[in-house]
């Protein structure tokens, strides 16, 4: 059942609701509100007691929930409760305690003892090169399930993440789909702003990489967020670390999955405009008084009289001035340019299964993007690829595979490479799109007009990233010695155009233009190498069942070569074929080319001691070819301890 209502109480809601039904509703304590089929009688009573540890110190902020439904509240210093149904069964939890279930059975004033508990300690955490308990954890180590990410309709990674790790701050620029965001943790501690490093699989991943991964192929994601955690990976773990976890087959029987949504994005807030032609000018004229007389007497009388009858023109030729026009629009500038909604769409599937020699994953994804702009759209569509599998080869060798494949297109117009949003919304609303004759204004032909018959840039990004990894049992369950070597090959080919949208500013006044004039094409290629290798060894083993001691160690190298090139010509012919060759005018040619290499030596030495005191040491010896060769090593270590 669906309805509509504005500012209407609750109850006046409920009765509208459930009208016709078989169903009735009654307030109980004066803040319960039940509802059940008619005829059934529903009693509340109040409860009130003390929540306890059990060492009797009472607990305060214990959340209390009525089993089977979502109302709930917490104790507080007088340890109450809001009344809840006769013999309803309560349940108790509090952070680092079992949850209790309680029946009230009539009873008014109860007396909870929580039991101190390690819920989530036994959770394997995934850690720098390895995996370890959370109760074995002595750094700031937080972690997310990739289910929180599923069947929801998100752009990227980021967007889902957003508030589902503590400390880990994402910030989205703008609304734009291909737009990165900006990862932090822990609030900004430096003046460049420097986020955490980012890895998926091990290897090491860009906010615009990670902005073209499928979301439904994350298994966890980890954020290491101090130094005691993040000394393993070196210089670039100086603001946290970011782990990401692809899937893998997890259970011998075939599993296939195949999901579809489909969203409609509403727009959102956008800040309420004053479109009537006087009071905007009566406004401006006074926020300007005294430096400046913004809008003469014989300016404001005519918005006067037009702001008490609309028939009037909009556009006049100006009191003060015969050569230009003057406007007394009422133009809402923001709805001028964007629809009330848009779509996203979202196909993926996968299969998957483990058997006792080998376990597979297959995915794929396809996602396309509307923009909500009412002229010129911009829309992105995104397909993923993935092939996993492990095959163990022995009881002691075990080998491995993880292939991703991405391609993106893009194609939006050249305008909005720019702040549109900023620029559309400090637009006054007496401006307006066309002049009486038809053409162009200048605020029209510089927004509206520059999306509708403006140019444009189409975006192809092709990726392949291939991971072969391998696992030795030096000693089964104790040394192990792993490794993997990665390529990752990056294409991404641009093309844009744009040509002048002419305009004029007043009668009888030459033609002016806002974008490209004359107008140019352009081409442009990026293509990335980016080569990663890591060897490590790690033994670990638990001695007279008290003292656990791993020690991990281990080499890393990558390198990475980028190439860029451009190509612009002025004087295109015709726009049906925006092309440098199809040029006649300059041409602009340019040619980018670097590359950086990186290599590291990693350990870290773990003692915990009947699972209750931990001792940790992690360090990272790291090197690039950034810094002058007598500057290009650095140590990084770090000690950690903890007791439960």
């Amino acid at each position: 059942m669906n309805i509509r209502v504005k500012d209407a109480h609750v109850m006046d809601i409920l009765r509208e609701t459930l009208a016709g039904t078989n169903l009735t509703f009654r307030l109980l304590s004066g803040k319960l509100i039940v509802i059940t089929p008619n005829g059934e009688t529903v009693k509340a009573q109040p409860v009130s007691g003390i929540v306890v540890s059990e060492d009797g110190t009472p607990l305060i902020g214990v959340t209390v929930m009525v089993k089977g439904s979502t109302k709930g509240t917490q104790t507080d210093v007088k340890d109450t409760s809001p009344g809840s149904p006769e013999n309803a069964t309560l349940v108790f939890s509090y952070i680092g305690h079992e949850a209790q279930e309680v029946v009230t059975n009539g009873s008014a004033d109860l007396r909870i003892v929580l039991k101190a508990g390690s819920s989530g300690l036994t959770e394997v955490v995934v850690v720098g090169y390895g995996a370890q308990k959370k109760v074995n954890l002595s750094g700031a180590v937080d972690m997310v399930s990739g289910k929180e990410l599923q069947n929801r309709p998100i752009n990227n990674i980021a967007n889902g993440l957003q508030g589902l790790l503590p400390n880990l701050n994402i910030t989205l620029g703008n609304g734009r789909v291909t737009s990165n965001a900006t990862f932090n943790v822990r609030g900004y501690t430096s003046l460049s702003g420097a986020g955490p490093f980012i890895l998926v699989d091990n290897v090491p991943a860009s906010a615009d990489e990670l902005n073209r991964l499928n979301p439904a192929d994350i298994e966890n994601i980890t954020v290491l967020k101090d130094a005691s955690a993040a000394a393993i990976y070196g210089a670039r773990a100086a603001f946290g670390v970011v782990l990401i976890t692809t899937k893998s087959g997890t259970t011998d029987k075939l599993s296939i999955s195949v999901n579809t949504n489909y969203a409609l994005r509403n727009l959102g807030a956008v800040p309420e405009i004053v479109t009537d032609p006087y009071l905007t000018m009566d406004y401006k004229h006074r926020a300007a008084t005294p430096l400046y007389n913004l809008y003469p007497d014989a300016v404001r009388e005519y918005a006067k009289k037009r702001s008490a009858d609309p028939s009037l023109p909009a556009v006049i030729v100006d009191p003060t001035d015969a050569t230009k026009y003057a406007y007394y629009g009422t133009t809402d500038w923001l709805h001028e340019a964007y629809k009330n909604s848009a779509p996203t769409s979202t196909t993926n599937f996968s299969v998957s299964q483990k058997s006792e020699k080998v376990a597979y994953y297959l995915s794929g994804e396809y996602f396309r993007y509307e923009g909500q702009l009412k002229y010129g759209n911009d829309i992105m569509n995104r397909y993923n690829l993935r092939a996993k599998v492990n095959y163990q080869l022995t009881d002691r060798i075990k080998l491995g595979a993880n292939t991703t494949f991405t391609s993106r297109d893009y194609n939006t117009p050249v305008f909005l490479d720019g702040n549109f949003f900023h620029e559309l919304n400090r637009v006054p609303a007496l401006s307006v799109p066309r002049n009486p004759d038809g053409s162009w204004t200048k605020d029209g032909s510089y927004l509206l007009g520059r999306l509708q018959e403006g140019g444009r840039t189409k975006n192809y990004i092709n990726e392949y990233t291939a991971t072969l990894n391998g696992e030795l049992s030096i000693i089964k369950g104790t040394w192990d010695l792993k490794g993997d070597a990665t390529i990752r090959r990056t294409n991404n080919t641009i093309n844009s155009f744009d040509v002048g949208i002419p305009y004029y500013d007043g009668p009888n006044q030459p033609v002016k233009y806002s974008g490209s004039n004359p107008a140019y094409a352009s081409t442009g290629a990026d293509a990335a190498r980016y080569n990663v290798f890591n060897v490590y060894t790690d033994f670990h083993k638990t001695f007279a069942k008290k003292h656990y001691v791993q020690a991990l160690a281990g080499y890393n190298q990558e390198y990475r070569y980028d190439e860029s090139t451009r190509a612009t010509r002025q004087g295109l012919i015709s726009t049906s074929l925006p092309t440098p060759q199809l040029a006649t005018g300059t041409v602009t040619q340019s040619q980018g080319i670097s590359d950086w290499a990186v290599q590291g030596l990693f350990y870290r030495l773990n003692y915990i001691y009947n699972d209750k005191y931990i001792v940790e040491l992690n360090g990272r010896y790291d090197g690039t070819s950034r810094f002058p060769s007598k500057d290009r090593w650095g140590f990084f270590p770090s000690v950690s301890a903890a007791w439960w």
